[in-house]
């Protein structure tokens, strides 16, 4: 059996090697930064600072409106309400009916929607029809197969918020994003979405969960 030989004519050889398995590095590890996690939301379920104050609810809502008005593109999650507002020029275009996260520590574990303020950063197509990415500190994502029924449906997500599959296509429209079919388990970042502003809040008085 021959024997391997493992010799350098010279330190060009030996740059051109390490060169090499650099760029084969560099290639795993944005294989690895394309792949989407689950869209089980993240096992973290601590919340942004404020997260419990209802007044800071309001705050957000007021200062996300104003954004709007400014260019950016604004969805509203009332988890009080079931609904996502999607607002422009800060004029409301569109209600949608969704689905949010258990509120109890049931069904294997505690995992609310989180409350704050979000931009929205991905596109991917997943086990649950398309959907858009957001983080805190881990990805959640508004996704579909929700029943579209809102309040009336069934809370069911483990953080994430689910539209209709019906409701996904509109706002993906509405959005401008282009459906460009690329596989399933792949996210695709989004200049469009970059001035998209996500707040989920509270509305009135009523207290999220935090504890």
């Amino acid at each position: 059996m021959g024997r391997f030989n493992f010799s350098f004519t010279g330190s060009s050889s030996f740059t051109a090697c390490l060169h090499f398995f650099a760029e084969i590095g560099i290639a795993v590890l944005l294989l690895i930064s394309l792949h989407v996690p689950s869209t089980r939301a993240s096992e973290n379920t601590s919340f942004p600072p404020d997260a419990c104050n209802p007044r800071r609810h309001a705050d957000w809502i007021a200062s996300g409106i104003a954004l709007s008005r400014d260019g950016h593109t604004l969805l509203i999650v009332d988890k009080t309400a079931h609904t996502m507002d999607l607002y422009r020029q800060g004029k409301k275009m569109k209600t949608y009916l969704v689905e949010i996260g258990m509120e109890t520590r049931e069904e294997g574990g505690w995992r609310p929607t989180p409350p704050g303020k979000y931009h929205l950063q991905y596109k991917a197509y997943t086990n649950y029809y398309k959907a858009l990415l957001f983080r805190m500190p881990g990805y959640f994502e508004i996704h579909g197969k929700g029943s579209g029924r809102g309040r009336d449906g069934q809370d069911w997500t483990f953080g994430c918020i689910a539209l209709s599959n019906a409701d996904m296509d509109d706002l993906f429209n509405r959005l401008g994003i282009e459906e460009n079919g690329f596989p399933v388990g792949l996210r695709q970042r989004l200049r469009i979405l970059e001035r998209t502003l996500l707040v989920i809040a509270h509305s009135g008085a009523e207290a999220p969960v935090c504890d």
